[in-house]
């Protein structure tokens, strides 16, 4: 990919802001066409009810239809806005509606099924070596194409839903294959995008369904409805004017993405035949990329195949023809696919992905020393190189990833697929992360958030104790998407029990920081509902005395030496492009995790370009000594977090 993270959000706001200049004119045309359609209709219906009744000669008036016209654009324009608020809201505060209302039922990592332990499998590899956290797995149940989609208003609420036959028909490659296609969108900004386009165009598509409800209820009541009739053919006809217009918006602003995020999932797995394969399944299905549910128009443009089947016109699709994305990988593709009939045997063999990379991996996880991470490769410790990690995917992190997955017990995997086994895993770690008694630790959970949770907490203790720090932050990660489904009131206890257990011993650890930042910062917008947050801060020097605290803390925190922190300080600030800022190096004493906590959450409004230097400084800090603790890995992830800056494990 030729862009790095923070380019490629860049080009992701600026095809919003072109959405919207494009969905300008589109309205207007609409709204011309509906206001002239109402007004001839309704001055049809009055000069008839004035030939009915008027005894003198005379006529109605050019300018009744003129005012009728008028009115009919502003009534449009205003449903038009409501509908696009009452969507806007109604994704903001669940975006897995979208997921729901065409036909998808989330899976539970609990779930018997191998193909479904296999997807929530695939997923979290994909999450943990992308930085990502895991999107809640939808599985459409009664779709047999192949297909896949992803939706989400930032990385924290992200949805992928998979229909069965993706399941059923792609082999653990090819459906890997097809979700690193999904994640793509995640990195690359195009997920947002997606949403803003489902709520903008939705007003258009509600005209019509308006119409054709209008137009049936007509035709099932007595009586006279030639009215009902008319205005219910003509608010449906006025509607399929705007969905052809909406379908062509789609069509120019979409195809080439496709082609984009194609090219991401073969960088990502580095199997080009995979991907091939797929297309070629959806080829040679009766059903190919086809969605059956009623909903598909609204989302049309999100999934990973053309979703309204393979006889949708070239200038409506939302997507390339196969042949043509095939042809991408494979140039002598003679453009004809094999029938696919039967589905494919998926066994608990293939669940998960094991090779010898990911054994040998597994090992050094299970046997790493509690307290220093171990040397990283020599291009990672180039700071531009690990800002440049932002935002990807490769098969080294999907091998590690792999493999931290495999060295998590059993027992704790379970345990996190639970909304009470979720809040126990992450409240045992800070149970043991702290110093004092356990045992009265584990009361002070069960008087706030309850007995099942604080059983539950002793049940998985020892194996907690013994967990590497390297899996502590992928275990969590395998909590997120239970830990979605608390209640408010639930999340709320959660969270006071989370800062009880952090504050029970008046010293807060730099992991305690860093465990209870992340799961915060991944669930406080679901549940406070929070609009997507805009750009404060749009240049360094407006942040400085942040940015001093945070670099600060970076360089003492792998740097015991004095001269050593100052000297970490300094590289990581050379990097500042800006002659007019001045950063100094915070003596370790007033460096405190809650001055740390407020300077992230003042840098998180920073703007991209911001962040950008931010990362890049920092990455320059944690590496000036030529290695890497973990300790420095652990806080260099919560900066990238915070900052929603996806980092793969690349200083691990």
């Amino acid at each position: 990919m030729g862009t790095d993270f923070f380019e490629r959000q860049e080009i992701a706001n600026r095809k919003a802001a072109r959405l919207f200049w494009l969905y300008l004119p589109a309205i207007c045309l609409f709204l011309v066409i509906g206001a002239a359609s109402v007004a001839s209709l309704v001055t049809l219906g009055c000069w008839s009810l004035y030939t009915k009744t008027s005894v003198s000669g005379g006529g109605v008036h050019w300018w009744y239809a003129l005012w009728i016209g008028c009115v009919a654009a502003v009534f449009t324009l205003g449903f038009l806005l409501f509908e696009i608020y009452a969507k806007w809201r109604s994704l903001n505060r669940g975006i897995e509606t979208v997921a729901v209302r065409l036909g998808g039922s989330e899976v539970s990592r609990r779930s018997t099924d191998p193909i479904h332990r296999r997807v929530t499998n695939v997923v979290e590899e994909m999450a943990i070596a992308s930085g990502v956290p895991p999107p809640s797995v939808y599985v459409l149940e009664m779709e047999r194409g192949i297909n896949a989609f992803v939706i989400g208003f930032s990385i924290n609420n992200a949805v992928l839903g998979v229909t069965r036959g993706s399941l059923e028909l792609l082999t653990r490659d090819e459906l890997q294959a097809v979700i690193a296609h999904e994640f793509s969108h995640i990195l690359n900004g195009d997920m947002q995008f997606n949403a803003r386009m489902i709520a903008m165009l939705h007003g258009v598509i509600r005209i019509k369904l308006w119409g054709e409800e209008c137009y049936a209820q007509s035709n099932t009541d007595d009586g006279d409805n030639l009215v009902a009739t008319v205005a219910g053919g003509l608010l449906a006809t006025v509607g399929s004017v705007g969905v052809f217009f909406s379908r062509i918006l789609k069509s120019a602003i979409c195809r080439q993405r496709e082609y984009i995020a194609d090219a991401a999932a073969v960088e990502f797995t580095r199997n080009r035949a995979a991907l091939v394969s797929a297309l070629k399944k959806i080829g040679g299905l009766a059903d190919g990329s086809r969605v059956r549910s009623p909903r598909v128009e609204e989302a049309s443009h999100l999934f990973f195949g053309e979703g309204r089947g393979k006889k949708t016109l070239a200038i409506l699709a939302t997507h390339p023809r196969l042949e043509d994305r095939i042809r991408c990988f494979e140039p002598g593709f003679d453009g004809r696919f094999q029938e696919i009939t039967a589905a494919y045997p998926t066994s608990w063999e293939q669940v998960t992905r094991r090779n010898p990379q990911i054994a040998a991996l597994e090992e050094r996880l299970r046997t790493a020393s509690h307290e220093r991470g171990e040397l990283v490769a020599s291009a990672a410790l180039v700071p531009a190189v690990v800002s440049q990690q932002i935002g990807t995917l490769s098969p080294e992190y999907l091998n590690l990833a792999a493999a931290m997955l495999a060295a998590l017990p059993l027992s704790l995997r379970d345990a996190s697929g639970t909304c009470v086994g979720a809040e126990a895993v992450v409240l045992g770690l800070l149970v043991v992360e702290g110093g004092g008694e356990r045992e009265a630790k584990i009361r002070l959970i069960e008087n706030i958030v309850g007995e099942p949770v604080a059983s539950h907490a002793r049940t998985i203790m020892e194996e907690l104790v013994g967990l590497q720090v390297e899996l502590r932050l992928p275990l969590v990660e395998t909590a997120i998407p239970a830990l979605r489904h608390l209640t408010s009131s639930e999340f709320r206890d959660f969270k006071q029990a989370m800062k009880s257990l952090v504050e029970a011993d008046r010293k807060v650890t730099l992991f305690e920081l860093v465990l209870q930042r992340l799961v915060v910062h991944q669930l406080e917008r679901q549940f406070a509902h929070e609009r997507q947050r805009h750009a404060d801060y749009f240049s360094i020097r407006s942040v400085q005395k942040q940015f001093a605290i945070l670099l600060s803390l970076v360089a003492h925190s792998g740097n015991r030496e004095a001269s050593s922190a100052i000297a970490a300080f300094e590289r990581g600030a050379g990097l500042v492009r800006s002659p007019r800022v001045v950063l100094q190096l915070t003596q370790r004493k007033h460096c405190s995790l809650k001055d740390v906590d407020r300077a992230l959450a003042t840098l998180a409004t920073a703007s991209l370009p911001v962040k950008k230097q931010v990362i890049t400084a920092c990455a320059a800090c944690v590496v000036a000594d030529g290695e890497v603790t973990v300790r420095e890995a652990i806080l260099f992830r919560l900066i990238s977090e915070c900052l929603d800056c996806p980092i793969p494990p690349v200083l691990l």
